[in-house]
């Protein structure tokens, strides 16, 4: 059994997707080929993009994915050697940056990342809030994402 937010990245009926950072632009577009295009200028102290589960922020709203043991990600990077941060976040976690943040290594061509979900350490999966995060720092970052898919 999988869930997929791959085609529903910017629609999903459930998830919500959320941009903050601390002082300049970041966007994210729905491209016509269904991938998302993530651009942060970077400058900032930082930024991010999360998907979170649909409700009220005041509730932290949360579902349980401990079903799924992995994270299947397919990126590409606009020039490649692009590093970026992805993250989880239960209904309890601070917004204080202690989750655990995973770095991927993206490449000019489309590629899979086979992420254990048990690796994400701080985040309780039957109680999962922001299913998944980018987190950018100083430097600017291009990318687009194409599957993003629990299994």
């Amino acid at each position: 059994v999988a869930t997929s937010l791959s085609r529903g990245v910017m629609g999903s009926s459930n998830l919500d997707s959320v941009f903050r950072n601390s002082s300049r632009r970041l966007t994210a577009k729905k491209q016509p080929d269904d991938c998302l295009h993530i651009h942060y200028p970077g400058g900032a102290d930082w930024a991010v993009l999360f998907f979170r589960v649909r409700g009220s922020s005041d509730t932290r709203t949360n579902q349980d994915f401990s079903m799924y043991d992995q994270l299947l990600l397919e990126l590409k990077g606009d020039a490649g050697g692009e590093t970026i941060s992805v993250h989880m976040k239960d209904r309890d976690d601070p917004d204080d940056g202690t989750q655990t943040n995973i770095e991927l290594q993206l490449t000019d061509q489309w590629k899979r990342y086979e992420l254990d979900l048990a690796d994400f350490k701080t985040a309780d999966l039957e109680k999962l809030h922001v299913v998944l995060g980018f987190l950018f720092h100083n430097e600017p970052q291009s990318f687009s994402v194409r599957t993003i898919r629990f299994q």
